[in-house]
């Protein structure tokens, strides 16, 4: 194959209805709407007839496509194609395991890692804009990665520099203490800056800037705001000006004078757990200092199995102070031809619930069923929200009991999501389990931030999940618009595939994309890969940090049984 594309060699892309597929040519991808109809994208030599399918022909040899698949709109404001898949993972004919995602600049500015709110125990300074204000214009500054430095001339009128980052907001003042750490000449005051009294300068002083390092009292939160105010402070001159350093500023979580012991629950994904090796789980749990377990079990025939087995486990655990729920995970329960088969699994479990002593019942029930995970997903995320949200109303329409969901990270943070999905919840929807699988303090606090500020908001109790078991390398291939490129991006049938060549080249039929870096996200990074010492110490550092949040419901681990 040429650069131009001008190759005798071509082959021909078909879209079809899952049951036309066969006669189609060989697979490359494929997606399922949430009517559960399933589409395949496949490659054959020659065009094909077959009425419900779309086609198209490429300029290209079949041995040169290294991988399809699907993709969400590409707009004008489309920067990138990111391509993501585990490092270690290829197909049988050695071709990657890859999802695609676009990115835009909107996308970036409101990144949906982002916390709104401030991080605690952690310098700010570097996070904080700079910029002096006043109109006689006698403030200078310097910041460097070990602080800022401000000089003021002499003046009659106020002037300083304000300090702020217009992307998160100050947690619930009465949760956190205000440290300054800051060297100057005198007579400089630190103030909290306050957007409502902007125009009257008349700053929430909080006192002066001290010498060393010390606390600052911060004042009741203001009704006007809610509980929190923006983050942003403002360090004001003295009239006969002088010169002032800030080293750092930071919040500290206010620690209760009465330690509180958060809740602790991990999944036990194997009946066997339960089933046949009881004793050892219960001492694992009993172990790990749990109060809940979250298990898998087995049914047949509209029925749970082996009842009086799993009744005698939850009365054990009973026994032991350890609450039990049963644990459902499947994206495929979100489609609505599967719907009904996961329906007849929740009236089994509120059966059995109905039958049983009252120590020997489950706690509730925790739904895991990452809809994401299909590859239609991303191609109607609104679509898809609602279908995972019907499916939630029919699966609690029938349990009377208690539901926790399993979400990951990122549906927080996310407008789209919060609006379509989180804040619409079943009422019998109690807790969310949020998998923000981090192995760094202050990667897990950016990540959980988000879901803890929803939580505290809609009085949602959250749970912040861990990972103990083995996780690949993540590589992620990142493609920008070119005249010609590896990655091809093709208009068939209503959707946007893609294809990737072996090498670059001009695409006739739409916009190409070419090779721009790549980069290895670390397994270590989300999974402690079976060290739960190190687990347990990144709970006690990040635990005080997150009981800032009323949401704060403990921790949640898996890969630990």
């Amino acid at each position: 194959m040429t650069e131009d594309s001008n190759s005798a060699s071509s082959v021909t892309l078909r879209l079809c209805p899952a049951d036309q597929a066969e006669t189609a040519g060989k697979t490359l991808a494929s997606f399922t709407d949430t009517a559960g109809a399933r589409k395949v994208l496949t490659v054959a030599e020659t065009p094909g007839e077959a009425e419900a399918c779309s086609q198209l022909q490429l300029p290209v040899d079949r041995a040169s496509l290294r991988w399809a698949g699907f993709v969400a709109d590409i707009t004008d404001s489309t920067e990138s194609i990111v391509l993501t898949g585990p490092a270690d993972q290829v197909d049988a004919e050695g071709l990657p395991q890859f999802t695609a995602e676009t990115t835009t600049t909107a996308e970036r500015r409101a990144d949906r890692s982002v916390p709104r709110i401030a991080p605690l125990a952690r310098n700010l300074l570097p996070l904080l804009s700079a910029r002096p204000f006043g109109t006689e214009e006698r403030v200078t500054l310097e910041k460097t990665d070990d602080g800022l430095t401000i000089r003021c001339q002499a003046g009659s009128q106020p002037a300083g520099v304000l300090l702020e980052d217009p992307e998160r907001d100050l947690p619930e003042l009465d949760r956190v203490d205000l440290r300054v750490a800051a060297e100057h000449s005198g007579g400089f005051q630190f103030a909290l800056y306050d957007p409502l009294k902007a125009d009257s300068q008349n700053p929430t002083v909080l006192g002066a800037l001290p010498q060393g390092s010390t606390f600052m009292t911060l004042p009741q939160p203001n009704p006007v705001h809610g509980p929190r105010y923006p983050l942003a402070f403002s360090l004001h001159c003295p009239n006969s000006g002088g010169e002032a350093r800030l080293n750092s500023i930071e919040l500290a979580p206010r620690v209760s004078s009465e330690p509180v012991d958060s809740p602790l629950t991990a999944w036990a994904w194997h009946p066997d757990l339960w089933q046949s090796r009881q004793e050892s789980v219960l001492e694992q749990a009993e172990a790990l200092d749990l109060d809940a377990l979250y298990i898998s079990v087995d049914y047949q025939d509209g029925r749970l199995q082996n009842r009086e087995v799993l009744s005698t486990f939850i009365r054990r655990a009973d026994e032991r102070g350890l609450d039990v729920w049963a644990v459902e995970g499947d994206p495929a329960a979100v489609l609505e031809s599967e719907r009904p088969i996961f329906v007849r699994r929740a009236e089994a479990i509120a059966a059995y619930n109905r039958n049983a002593a009252p120590q020997s019942r489950l706690a509730g029930v925790q739904y895991d069923i990452e809809p994401y995970l299909l590859t239609g997903f991303n191609l109607d995320r609104p679509a898809w929200l609602d279908a995972f949200r019907n499916t939630l109303e029919e699966l609690t329409a029938v349990l009377d009991m208690p539901v926790e969901l399993a979400l990951p990270f990122w549906f927080a943070g996310n407008p789209q999501i919060e609006a379509r999905f989180l804040d619409r919840l079943p009422d019998s929807v109690v807790s969310i389990a949020v998998m923000s699988y981090r192995t760094q303090p202050s990667d897990l606090q950016e990540i959980a931030t988000p879901f803890l500020d929803w939580g505290t908001d809609e009085n949602m109790p959250i749970r912040i999940g861990l990972e103990a078991g083995p996780l690949s390398d993540e590589l992620h291939l990142n493609y920008r618009p070119a005249e010609q490129g590896e990655l091809w991006a093709l208009e068939l049938g209503g959707h946007n595939a893609l294809v990737l060549l072996d090498e670059p080249a001009r695409n006739p039929h739409g916009t190409s994309w070419r090779y721009s870096h790549r980069h290895i996200s670390p397994g270590d990074r989300l999974s402690f890969n079976g060290d739960i010492q190190a687990m347990q110490l990144l709970m006690s550092e990040v635990e005080p940090k997150f009981q800032v949040w009323p949401s704060f419901h403990g921790f949640a681990l898996h890969g630990v049984l």
